[in-house]
């Protein structure tokens, strides 16, 4: 007398899990895809260098008149500076930006790269 290792209840059960996974992963993702319409606005001391959709994968370096270099990404509905030769990198640390109002800046660059456009990020205030 064999045992039975899985039974027809669990692999019903372990189908409708992956399929619950994939649906929600797949909800996730449409989600993350940026607004029609936002921008991602790039200025440096002041002066606007540059305006891409964020909708758009792109890679480009800004420099700065000091020589300072920054790897800006757009990939995926979200921005991020992906290296910098500043000495902080407090701008590589800040992550990825995909809503409305947030920002990334590099003050030893003079840079600031902001979101325009589409969904707000909900948050009023931060508080510490």
């Amino acid at each position: 007398m064999g045992k039975q290792l899985i039974r027809k209840n669990d692999l019903l059960l372990l189908s409708g899990v992956l399929l619950c996974s994939a649906m929600i992963a797949g909800v996730r993702l449409l989600m993350m895809q940026a607004p029609d319409g936002q921008m991602v606005v790039v200025t440096q001391d002041q002066t606007e260098i540059g305006r891409y959709a964020l909708d758009r994968n792109a890679t480009f370096v800004v420099e700065s008149p000091d020589g300072g270099k920054n790897t800006v990404v757009i990939e995926n509905g979200a921005c991020f500076v992906r290296e910098a030769d500043c000495p902080d990198e407090i701008c590589v640390r800040r992550g990825r930006i995909r809503r409305d109002g947030e920002t990334i800046v590099c003050l030893p660059h003079r840079l600031v790269i902001r979101i325009e456009g589409g969904e707000e990020s909900g948050v009023d205030a931060v508080a510490q």
